[in-house]
């Protein structure tokens, strides 16, 4: 983009810097603003006080407008008088690409974060910053010095051992992100009174009673069908001949191209590859046993079968249908077409069910007895105790090789370290890597062709030590570069060499074949399968009655009832389940299984709308969810109205030259 002056943008668009669009990128948003408003807990100490104080006198010292002050070739972002850095940014975004690291398990690079649009995440997030500092100046707010201090002694994350705050542990953080002290106590300044005039927009925020109703009825509307499934005969596919495979290949030969693929030679320091060198006592072995003792123990487990029901009454009617005889729990699985399998969950313990409230039923009963009914976020369940499973304490014989395996991974990181220093001075003194290995009597791996994914040329897994870090390194390696050593976390480290690299290409036809001729019947199949259903979906239109249909397909009408959009039914799967609200009441749906090998043809009736109960779980955790929905959208709306009425200006040069998109 030309520029003719160092801002490119005035008055910036919300559609110009897109928000957040994944969790991924929300999380990135969240580690500075959590790390700055998190829960905060009460500290004290004569230590606390001193440092506390001398930085609410650090203020008077330093000055805030000093502290502020940025040379306006360094501004990225203006928003009225308030300015962020180049250096704001560049910090921002840098932390931001080290959380994705270590979120991914492997080191990500500035070009894959702007690939996935964090450098414009966090350029929309420090300009939301600028204009709610801004408008918090206009408004003529301000904070105390020691208010401000004493949010910063309060966080958490700065609390030593003891629960107080711990000096050293704020300038680690400090240091870690960037930040001076005085930077630091300016900005929790400037997003302490911006939160403020957020808060005073979307505090209290209630979702209307219309909305919650409408959202209510559309998640709880429930649809019946009457239905038949019309199963796939591969056994009727034609035979391909060779002309229609090859054609058929070079249509498709994007799914018969090989990926790149490379041989890499590993030498991985992790604590299972010097596990034989270490070396652990019996007396040893038997502290940490007793020291674990609790924690091994098996707590007592059960198995069960449940039933939701949408209201208690429901459930009630069930369990006295049970108590009195009138009715098995066969019987009132049968009534729902379900299947054992289909309700069973467990062996959990009870820290393991996912509702507190069920499992205290759970576990108060004996095997067989049916227990309830609970009302959970869920529903209401009633459940059957399949099979009690008693815990039992285990013993030093028992958990022997446990613990001494555990003390041994322990000790090797010991070892590990000597052993990274050596490795490392051979690579300086010019030793290859196969050479470090040997003089240290260090395993080499040498891998056979494998793709980024991991997969070999037959398809299946290669065993890569350091894993998928290790393989995303050298996939962005080349033959003969000196690469930098992979850290695997707590399990080591590893050195890497690309010894060559196998570009990709279309795998030739007679070692594709078989994987054709299996494509092709898939195709065929799904095909065939969608023909026949829309074939008899427009005889039933006709007049012809589903029972006829099914019939002549030797099979019999099935039926299914109070179907809800969010279900996700064993015996009718999610794809019949969209189908099923892809029509009005009363017409005829098909829906194709994704593997093409059934289809079901339906017939659609509805039921009443759900009436919505307010005092009931699911109405007070949509209330809140549609609260915050409006909260969200009202704050984007008011920060967008702020960037036009404070004419927010932004560097876009500087901007690509401190994301890396422009050197």
């Amino acid at each position: 983009m030309p520029c003719s002056s160092p801002y490119d943008a005035q008055r910036v668009d919300n559609d110009d810097v897109p928000g957040p669009q994944g969790p991924v990128q929300r999380a990135i948003f969240g580690i500075h603003w959590l790390m700055l408003t998190s829960m905060r807990e009460k500290s004290g100490g004569i230590v606390a006080k001193i440092f506390i104080g001398l930085l609410a006198f650090s203020f008077a010292i330093w000055g805030v407008s000093d502290i502020l002050r940025v040379k306006p070739e360094d501004t990225l972002i203006s928003a009225g008088e308030t300015t962020i850095s180049v250096e704001t940014y560049t910090n921002r975004f840098r932390n931001a690409v080290q959380q994705l690291s270590r979120a991914s398990g492997r080191t990500m690079t500035q070009e894959e974060a702007r690939q996935m649009g964090i450098d414009r995440q966090v350029l929309l997030q420090l300009m939301r910053e600028a204009v709610l500092k801004e408008e918090a100046r206009r408004l003529g707010l301000s904070l105390s010095d020691t208010f401000v201090a004493e949010r910063i002694k309060r966080m958490p994350q700065f609390a030593g051992p003891d629960g107080r705050f711990d000096p050293q542990r704020l300038r680690q953080a400090l240091f870690a992100a960037g930040l001076t002290e005085e930077r630091f106590l300016v900005e929790e300044r400037g997003l302490l009174l911006g939160n403020g005039v957020m808060q005073a927009v979307v505090a209290d925020m209630q979702a209307p009673r219309t909305l919650v109703q409408q959202v209510y009825a559309w998640r709880n509307q429930g649809r019946d069908a009457a239905y038949v499934e019309i199963v796939a005969d591969e056994a009727k596919l034609p035979q391909p001949d060779e002309a229609t495979l090859k054609k058929f290949y070079e249509e498709n030969i994007r799914q018969f191209t090989a990926p790149e693929r490379r041989i890499i030679s590993v030498l991985a320091l992790t604590p299972d590859a010097v596990l034989d060198q270490v070396q652990v006592s019996e007396e040893d072995v038997k502290r940490l046993f007793e020291a674990r003792r609790r924690q091994l123990e098996v707590p007592e487990r059960r198995v069960i079968e449940q039933l939701r029901f949408d209201s208690e009454e429901q459930a009630r009617a069930a369990l006295q249908a049970l108590n009195s005889g009138e009715k098995t729990w066969q019987a009132l699985l049968e009534e729902r077409k379900l299947k054992p399998e289909d309700v069973r969950l467990g062996p959990y313990d009870r820290k393991q069910f996912p509702d507190a409230a069920l499992a205290d039923a759970v576990f108060a009963g004996k095997q067989d007895a049916v227990v309830g009914p609970v009302a959970t976020p869920l529903g209401v369940f009633i459940a059957r105790v399949v099979e009690v499973q008693p815990g039992r304490e285990v013993s030093f014989e028992d958990a022997r090789q446990q613990m001494e395996r555990e003390l041994k991974l322990e000790r090797a990181r010991d070892i590990i370290a000597e052993l990274y220093d050596k490795v490392e001075e051979a690579r300086a003194s010019g030793q290859t890597l196969a050479d470090a290995a040997a003089s240290l009597n260090l395993k080499l791996v040498r891998t056979p062709p494998v793709a980024l994914d991991g997969s070999g040329e037959d398809g299946r897994p290669v065993a890569v030590p350091g894993g998928e870090r290790v393989l995303g390194e050298a996939f962005r390696s080349q033959p003969g570069a000196d690469n930098d050593v992979v850290e695997l976390g707590e399990d080591g480290f590893a050195w890497f060499d690309v010894e060559k690299i196998i570009p990709s290409g279309p795998i030739p036809f007679d070692k594709a074949r078989e994987k054709v001729l299996a494509a092709w019947k898939a195709q065929a199949l799904m095909a065939e399968l969608r023909r026949r259903a829309e074939v008899l979906k427009k005889k039933a239109e006709g007049g012809t009655p589903l029972e006829e249909i099914a019939a002549e397909l030797g099979g019999a009408v099935k039926r299914i009832e109070n179907v809800k959009r969010i279900d996700a039914r064993p015996d009718f799967p999610p794809v019949a389940v969209q189908a099923l609200f892809s029509v009005r009441p009363g017409a005829l749906a098909v829906a194709i299984a994704p593997d093409g090998r059934k289809a079901w043809l339906m017939r659609v009736s509805e039921r009443p709308l759900a009436q919505l109960d307010e005092n009931s779980d699911e109405a007070k955790a949509l209330k809140t969810v549609l609260a915050q929905g409006i909260a969200q959208d009202t704050s984007a709306q008011f920060v967008a109205a702020l960037q036009q009425a404070l004419d927010v200006k932004i560097n876009m040069r500087l901007w690509r030259q401190a994301s890396g998109a422009e050197q």
